[in-house]
C-alpha cells in the first residue's frame, strides 16, 4: 500500500466513506497540503464548501468580493474593517476601490479610530472612497462591498452616483442584530431606486 493509500484509506473512513466531489488535479495538492489525515478531512470540508459557493455564483462576482475582502484589510478601524470596488461591468475593469479610513492629509493615528466619537467624526466610509476614486466611471457601474452592504447613507451616495447593481454577503446575523436597520433601510432604497442588489450567502 502507498502512502497516499493509507492516508486516503484514513480520510476517507473518517469523513464517512462519502462519494466525495473533489477534482482529480485537487487531490494531489490536498495530499501534499495536509500533514496528518485530521488536517486532510479540514482542507476537503473547506475545499467542498469553497466548491459550492463556486458553482452557486458568477466567478467573476466572487473574485470581485474577493478583491474588495482584501482591501478591506488596509482599514486601520479597530471595529469593522470594510472594502469597496467599483467595476464597469461591460469589460470588468476596476474602476474605483476604498476602504473606511480618514482623508487624506488627516492623521490616521491608531488612537484617533480607538476613540469612537472622534472616528465617526473622521471617518470616510469605503463606498465613498471607491465612488470619489471612480467619479464620473461610477455611472452605470456594478458595487462590490465587504463585509455586507452599504449602511443607507452610504446607499443614497452611490445610487446618486449612477451605480446600477450592487453585490455583497449575506449580514451575518451577529452583525445584523448592530446594523440590522440601516441595512432595511438601504435594501428599501435600492429597491425604490431600481437599483440591483444581490447579497450572496458565503456562509460567513
Amino acid at each position: 500500500m502507498t502512502d497516499f493509500q493509507a492516508w486516503w484509506n484514513t480520510v476517507n473512513n473518517d469523513l464517512g466513506n462519502q462519494d466525495l466531489q473533489v477534482e482529480a488535479k485537487d487531490w494531489q495538492f490536498l495530499y501534499w497540503r495536509s500533514k496528518t489525515p485530521a488536517q486532510a478531512v479540514h482542507h476537503i470540508q473547506n475545499y467542498l464548501e469553497t466548491k459550492k459557493i463556486a458553482d452557486k455564483y458568477d466567478k467573476w462576482d466572487l473574485r470581485f468580493l474577493e478583491q474588495a475582502r482584501v482591501i478591506s484589510t488596509w482599514s486601520k478601524d479597530p471595529s469593522t474593517k470594510c472594502g469597496a470596488v467599483i467595476i464597469n461591468p461591460q469589460n470588468q475593469k476596476v474602476v474605483g476601490v476604498g476602504y473606511n479610513g480618514f482623508p487624506r492629509g488627516m492623521s490616521d493615528a491608531q488612537e484617533l479610530y480607538d476613540d469612537r466619537e472622534i472616528k465617526y467624526s473622521r471617518v470616510i466610509h469605503c463606498e465613498m472612497n471607491a465612488v470619489l476614486d471612480a467619479g464620473h466611471a461610477a455611472v452605470g457601474a456594478t458595487l462590490y462591498t465587504w463585509p455586507f452592504m452599504s449602511c443607507d447613507r452610504c446607499t443614497v451616495h452611490v445610487i446618486q452616483a449612477g451605480i446600477k447593481r450592487c453585490v455583497a454577503p449575506i449580514i451575518p446575523a451577529d452583525a445584523y442584530s448592530r446594523w440590522g436597520p440601516t441595512v432595511e433601510k438601504s435594501r428599501r432604497y435600492l429597491k425604490e431606486a431600481n437599483v440591483l442588489l444581490d447579497e450572496l450567502d458565503l456562509g460567513l
